[in-house]
């Protein structure tokens, strides 16, 4: 996106330089006629083809109206259609702007005065180099917009997985964590249920009692540990010797 502002910027300068000479020169249809074979490029992402092609007749009919051998015959303007073309997408259309810019510029040197066979060849062989420079240049950039944008799918993609993963984490410690203290506490409130029954009754020793206190209490320390070792906490050591000593004090 950023080279292709620098080349309407060029795009732009070309055609105001050639404009502005025209005109000096005191050829003002001329002039208009390149200031539109340079501008129609400015439309080139939208109609490629079209923009190429209305250019290229544009700038025969500017050659035809300097008499094809006027040297503000806006030679820029043709080498600019061969870097534009380079850059053209689909690829079709660059070669499509080479074909027409290489037609063009055999038919202005052909009727150039004075200009034979090597002449046509070097201004064709300079015009295919520009336009084979300005291809590559193409395909290597969208080359690597490709492959960046690739990389971001796949750290995007890579991130997706990773959230996943965690999430699915998350719902089997829960899980886990759901099975280990229901079942403890459970126990717990079983045993503690019954020894309250059996103190209410008044009818029970002491040792019944204390037997399901303390199966309550291995229950409730069974609990702890399993949390501890799923959950990796370190840090709650202090808050399990504070649950243990209360559960002491019970008995």
């Amino acid at each position: 996106m950023l080279a292709g502002r620098y080349l309407d910027v060029v795009i732009v300068g070309v055609t105001a330089a050639t404009l502005a000479q025209l005109l000096i020169d005191g050829r003002p249809v001329p002039a208009l006629v390149s200031a539109m074979c340079g501008l129609v490029l400015l439309a080139r992402r939208r109609a490629p083809a079209i923009a190429i092609v209305v250019s290229v007749a544009g700038q025969l009919a500017l050659a035809a109206l300097l008499g094809w051998h006027d040297p503000a015959g806006a030679f820029g303007l043709a080498l600019l259609t061969f870097v534009v073309a380079g850059g053209l997408r689909p690829e079709w259309t660059a070669w499509l702007g080479w074909a027409c810019g290489l037609a063009q510029a055999v038919i202005v040197e052909s009727r150039t005065p004075g200009n034979g066979l090597p002449d046509i060849l070097l201004t064709c062989g300079f015009c295919s180099a520009l336009f084979g420079m300005s291809l590559l240049v193409s395909r290597r950039t969208r080359a690597h917009r490709e492959l960046a944008g690739q990389a971001r799918q796949a750290e995007a993609e890579r991130a997706r997985s990773a959230a996943q993963a965690v999430a699915v984490e998350r719902t089997r410690i829960a899980r886990e964590m759901h099975d280990v203290v229901a079942h403890s506490l459970t126990v717990a409130v079983v045993q503690c249920v019954a020894a309250g029954d059996d103190l209410d009754s008044g009818a029970a020793e002491i040792g019944p009692v204390r037997t399901r206190v303390k199966a309550a209490e291995e229950a409730c320390r069974d609990a702890l540990d399993e949390l501890r070792r799923m959950l990796g906490a370190r840090g709650g050591d202090q808050a399990g010797r504070a649950a243990e000593d209360n559960a002491g004090r019970v008995q």
